[in-house]
């Protein structure tokens, strides 16, 4: 069996995708992808996730409330639309990959954790 994917998407889940028609194909486990459905939240709740994160040593994502929602941006980057999954779980669709923000014992959002293709990173808030 030769199985190829294709992706013209910089940190696509190709990987996976493989990994997912192989075991298909061999009787496998595998896991369907979930379809992320779009939540409304409260204009409020954008605004205490709206600052910077530091993503890495000096690597600052920056969280911006444009309208009713918010977008990212990092340096280097096209800003994402971050579509609401929950009030504190966020999908960004364009890199196939999810926000979750997380907040204190005082409900003080400290971070937030990136989460694509089956890795987690932690970004603290800054500001």
């Amino acid at each position: 069996l030769c199985t190829i994917v294709l992706s013209n998407v910089q940190d696509s889940p190709v990987a996976l995708m493989t990994h997912d028609l192989k075991a298909i194909v061999f009787g496998e486990p595998y896991e369907l992808p979930r379809k992320h459905r779009a939540v409304k939240v409260k204009a409020s709740v954008f605004e205490t996730y709206a600052g910077r994160y530091e993503l890495g040593e000096g690597f600052i994502v920056t969280v911006s409330r444009v309208g009713d929602g918010l977008v990212a941006h990092a340096p280097g980057q096209a800003k994402v639309q971050l579509v609401p999954t929950s009030e504190s779980d966020f999908s960004i669709v364009e890199i196939y990959a999810q926000l979750t923000f997380c907040t204190d014992e005082s409900n003080e959002v400290t971070h937030f954790v990136f989460h694509q293709n089956g890795y987690e990173q932690y970004a603290r808030k800054i500001n």
